[in-house]
């Protein structure tokens, strides 16, 4: 994805990013935002699942999803926390922009590892 993906892509994926960053900035803190966050992680993860081409991999993550939203593991998520995976996503797509996978790579393994921390505890 980092070397591959369509530049315009790329720009419209950190457009809408930077968008919905403006919205949570300003949100109410203590307003929930998950419906909204489906909206850009789909945007974002989609993304690069479905550039990698991997039949077996995007149905694992399309299974993922679905079970996440089943069982609501980001059932209220706040501005603040959103703003954090937004920033971490961002970090990864200024390094695809720039065409550095090293950078993607390292970027896409903290917002993970941060995700899964923030949705498991």
């Amino acid at each position: 994805f980092a070397l591959q993906a369509p530049q315009a892509q790329v720009r419209g994926l950190i457009e809408l990013h930077r968008a919905t960053d403006a919205e949570y900035a300003a949100a109410d803190p203590n307003t929930g935002v998950a419906d909204q966050m489906v909206r850009i992680e789909d945007a974002f993860h989609h993304a690069i699942v479905a550039a990698l081409g991997n039949q077996m991999i995007d149905l694992s993550y399309r299974r993922l999803s679905l079970m996440s939203r089943i069982i609501k593991i980001n059932d209220h998520v706040l501005p603040g926390v959103a703003r954090t995976s937004v920033a971490e996503h961002l970090a990864v797509l200024d390094a695809v922009l720039a065409r550095d996978p090293d950078a993607a790579e390292a970027a896409m393994r903290e917002h993970l590892t941060r995700a899964m921390t923030r949705n498991l505890g």
